[in-house]
């Protein structure tokens, strides 16, 4: 845990855009590792669903993901054997 000192040095740090680490030496990953449920809420404003092509639901959609479609940044997007034939890939 940080002590007071250190977390204004780190804010310090962060406010003069100052790396302590460069981002070319770290590995990005995301930021929960195995969540027990992930809640998602889609089409909830306007220019979401412009950029779909989508009419403006009368209220958001709410569904759910499985924790294995949670990855980092740069990740692999893994796929079963079955689904890979049926998804066209944008280059």
């Amino acid at each position: 845990m940080l002590n007071l000192t250190e977390l204004f040095q780190l804010c310090r740090l962060v406010l003069e855009e100052k790396n302590v680490v460069p981002l070319k030496e770290v590995r990005l990953v995301a930021p929960i590792m195995s969540p027990d449920k992930i809640a998602c809420v889609g089409l909830n404003y306007r220019g979401h669903c412009e950029e779909q092509n989508l009419p403006l639901p009368p209220e958001p959609i709410i569904f759910s993901k499985f924790s294995s479609t949670i990855t980092g940044p740069y990740d692999n997007i893994k796929l079963p054997a079955p689904v890979i034939s049926n998804v066209s890939i944008l280059q």
